[in-house]
C-alpha cells in the first residue's frame, strides 16, 4: 500500500468516525450506539456480536445482537439467524420500532450480515 493511499484511507476513517458512521470493516461497540443513539441516528453502522434471541412473523423478524458492551434489537427481512451464532451486521440506527405488540428502543434496520462462526 502506497503512503498516499494509506493517508487517504486514514483520512476517510477519521471523517466517517467524526460523522458518526463506521467505515466498512470497522465494527462499533453496541454500547456506544445505545448510549448515544442520536449520534448514529439513521446512519449506517456496523455492529458485531452474538445472537441471543430471535422471533419472526411472516417475512419479518427481530433478533437481539449482544456484545460485551450491550445489546440491540435488529429488524430484518432476510430470515432469522440461529441463536448463538456470531454476526457482523450493517444497518441503519432507528430510534425505536414496534414489532407485533412489543416496542423496542434503539434498534438497527439490517441491510446486510456476515456470519463469523
Amino acid at each position: 500500500m502506497t503512503m498516499h493511499r494509506f493517508a487517504s484511507l486514514a483520512l476517510l476513517t477519521i471523517v466517517m468516525s467524526a460523522a458518526g458512521c463506521s467505515p466498512k470493516g470497522v465494527s462499533l461497540p453496541i454500547g456506544d450506539v445505545i448510549a448515544d443513539p442520536g449520534r448514529y441516528g439513521e446512519q449506517t453502522v456496523e455492529l458485531e456480536g452474538e445472537v441471543t434471541d430471535a422471533v419472526g412473523l411472516l417475512s419479518l423478524g427481530v433478533f437481539t445482537l449482544s456484545d460485551s458492551t450491550g445489546q440491540i434489537t435488529v429488524l430484518t427481512g432476510k430470515g432469522l439467524p440461529a441463536v448463538g451464532v456470531r454476526l457482523k451486521v450493517r444497518g441503519e440506527v432507528l430510534s425505536g420500532i414496534t414489532f407485533g405488540a412489543t416496542h423496542y428502543g434503539t434498534s438497527l434496520q439490517e441491510n446486510s450480515r456476515e456470519y463469523l462462526d
